[in-house]
């Protein structure tokens, strides 16, 4: 990339004959030119000290040139159409945006060099003969932008995956994101910083309706095994039915890696109707759970837990809450199952209200059941088991 730099001007202190490679300038004007190195080439033009310009004099002559030391410079003859003169003491050498500059711009690449204080690198379509950077921003000549690396390629499962942009952080902490969103609004509290992900069918300029089934967006998490980057987990935004004008089903899946596996499986739902499914893909109702089993936790203490609420009600609890007025009791691994322990219990003393109570051990020796069955009782008995089937009660 051609170097460029304001007021960069200075005369010949030695003869530059034809053909010559080399040529210094008056003292101290070597410093008005970019820095020393064969990185830092710019286009300059001679022309003759009876004119006060370049374009007064027909034998101007432009070249490239880097400056190798203090006033000294190294130089390549003869650019642009022009042809190689002989220069004396005293004629002019400036520093020029040319055509060949302006043409370089127009090719789309821009490199801006990593210095000690300055680590920006742009870069545009390519090396073309420059050293290769692994820093900086890059935008390819395939429409991609890489933040932190040359590319936007990963390599996922030994096969490589080309994003459009590609941000990579070499931190070795976790004070700095990959990518972070931000937004500034005192509107809405609705109005937050929003990633969106869309999704068409046909191409970006003849988009055309997505179908059933269709991915919309994807939020995957990869880790590397040591060779390649594998997949860890993924959550998926579908189609969930068939789309249509002002009309988008959806559903969000979610998906994990087992352990000794290099690719997910879904784990959890939610579809278009809300139904969450664990294990299944086709939720019935709210909540949907197949080939497995929920756990709550028990009640510790005075401590409720393990609850199931019907409204603000305990419906179905492993303990004894709030019986003729008392508090929690934990005795034992017991079940209620009703508004507050009410309708149906086993293996403890039911509230009035209950309608069934089946107590273990040979001394329980009643049922007890809402005030509107009371008339039915009257013309059972209730007949002690045998000491073999203690425990169990029944009605003739």
């Amino acid at each position: 990339m051609f170097k460029l730099k304001n007021l960069a001007k200075g005369t010949l202190s030695t003869q530059l004959l034809s053909g010559g490679g080399t040529f210094s300038l008056q003292s101290g004007e070597g410093a008005k030119f970019p820095d020393t190195g064969s990185g830092n080439v710019f286009v300059g033009v001679f022309w003759s000290v009876s004119f006060a310009s370049p374009e007064g004099d027909s034998n101007a002559e432009f070249v490239t040139a880097y400056r190798t030391s203090g006033d000294a410079f190294s130089v390549t003859r003869a650019q642009e159409g022009t042809s190689d003169h002989q220069w004396e003491v005293g004629d002019n050498f400036s520093l020029v945006a040319s055509s060949a500059v302006f043409s370089e711009l127009n090719e789309t690449k821009v490199t801006k060099a990593t210095t000690s204080s300055d680590n920006a690198i742009v870069r545009f379509d390519g090396t073309d003969g420059d050293a290769v950077q692994n820093s900086g921003v890059f935008i390819g000549d395939d429409n991609t932008l890489a933040v932190n690396g040359p590319n936007t390629t990963v390599s996922v499962n030994g096969s490589n995956v080309t994003g459009g942009l590609g941000v990579w952080v070499d931190d070795g902490g976790t004070n700095k994101a990959g990518i972070g969103i931000g937004k500034a609004d005192s509107t809405s509290a609705s109005a937050g910083a929003t990633y969106y992900g869309a999704r068409s069918r046909g191409t970006l300029a003849s988009p055309e309706i997505i179908e059933d089934d269709d991915l919309m967006t994807s939020v995957i998490g990869l880790g590397y095994d040591g060779s390649t980057f594998r997949l860890g987990s993924r959550i998926n935004h579908e189609v969930d039915g068939t789309p249509g004008s002002a009309d988008m089903p959806g559903r969000i899946t979610f998906h994990t890696t087992a352990d000794g596996a290099t690719v997910t499986t879904e784990r959890m739902r939610i579809d278009k109707s809300g139904n969450v499914g664990i294990g299944t893909t086709s939720p019935a109702q709210k909540l949907d759970i197949a080939s497995g089993n929920v756990r709550i936790d028990t009640t510790t203490g005075a401590t409720p837990y393990g609850i199931i609420y019907k409204g603000s009600d305990r419906f179905i609890h492993n303990f004894n809450y709030g019986l003729n007025g008392g508090g929690i009791t934990t005795t034992g691994q017991n079940t209620f199952i009703g508004i507050n322990a009410g309708n149906f219990t086993m293996g403890s003393m039911a509230t009035a209200s209950s309608s069934c109570f089946v107590q273990y051990g040979y001394r329980s020796e009643y049922f007890d059941f809402q005030h509107d069955r009371v008339s039915e009782l009257r013309d059972r008995a209730v007949r002690p088991l045998p000491p073999t089937r203690q425990g169990i009660r029944t009605l003739r």
